[in-house]
């Protein structure tokens, strides 16, 4: 399967399960920290940072499954930055504490140019459920791969990686909380 069909396939499945999501769907954004290992390179360690969204779909409950897109967007060591949409899938474990299942096919650029590849995420911590409105706080851990195929001298490589999840908008309470405060 080509990149550009895997892409083509995504973009369908997201599609079809944001008409399932139009009833009540659920929106996280998320600032991913993260460290890894990649083979394939002369330098071994990663360190990451991602900003990534994720909208899936209805759940009837904080214990009920959902599936939905996600898009992520970051860089790695500063000196590669990457990008990436893709599927979802909730599947709860403990009320209020889902594993999430995301794929997504993703493109790299660095000094040496620009490459097509595939990354996939296992998330796991707290995550509520929407009740008063569309958005969701969530934080956790995660364990992320991703696959860079051989391109323009540059050898395959995979990664893997460990990070928190922090929920974005949560990184925006202090502050809010300190203007509110000020004025």
């Amino acid at each position: 399967m080509t990149l550009r069909s895997a892409t083509v396939l995504t973009g369908l499945v997201v599609v079809m399960v944001a008409g399932v999501a139009e009833a009540k769907p659920e929106v996280t954004t998320h600032l991913a920290v993260q460290y890894g290992r990649r083979t394939g390179a002369q330098h071994e360690g990663l360190f990451g940072l991602d900003l990534h969204a994720a909208l899936l779909g209805d759940r009837d409950s904080g214990s009920g499954f959902a599936a939905g897109g996600t898009v992520h967007v970051g860089a790695f060591d500063f000196a590669e930055l990457h990008a990436g949409l893709g599927g979802a899938l909730l599947v709860p474990i403990l009320d209020g504490w889902p594993l999430v299942f995301e794929a997504w096919p993703l493109v790299a650029a660095d000094d040496s140019g620009i490459r097509g590849g595939a990354a996939a995420r296992v998330f796991f911590g707290a995550r509520g459920y929407p009740r008063l409105g569309n958005y969701v706080v969530s934080a956790g851990l995660f364990l992320e791969s991703r696959w860079l195929p051989a391109a323009g001298g540059r050898p395959e490589a995979i990664d893997l990686h460990v990070g928190i999840d922090i929920d974005a908008f949560a990184l925006l309470w202090p502050w809010m909380f300190l203007i509110e405060a000020l004025s």
